[in-house]
């Protein structure tokens, strides 16, 4: 499951992106935020997208062992 983000900033972008990431893992799976934190250092895989547009974007790789398409979109609904 990729979570994709477009800002004007790369680093805004990863920032936001792994955020997100860690946020998913934290409520799909129950943990604080420093759990979620920690196991997002070992699971997400953040990757770059593109930069030739004015936007750059970066995509975050959830594996789907950890969470399902359902899990991540519930708890993305949930802000």
């Amino acid at each position: 499951m990729y979570i994709l983000v477009s800002k004007e900033d790369l680093w805004d972008a990863i920032r936001q992106a792994t955020e997100l990431g860690v946020k998913v893992l934290q409520k799909a799976l129950g943990l604080s935020w420093e759990e979620a934190y920690m196991l997002g250092s070992l699971i997400l895989d953040v990757e770059v997208s593109q930069l030739v547009d004015p936007k750059k974007t970066v995509r975050i790789k959830i594996p789907k062992e950890y969470v399902s398409a359902k899990d991540v979109l519930k708890a993305l609904s949930l802000e």
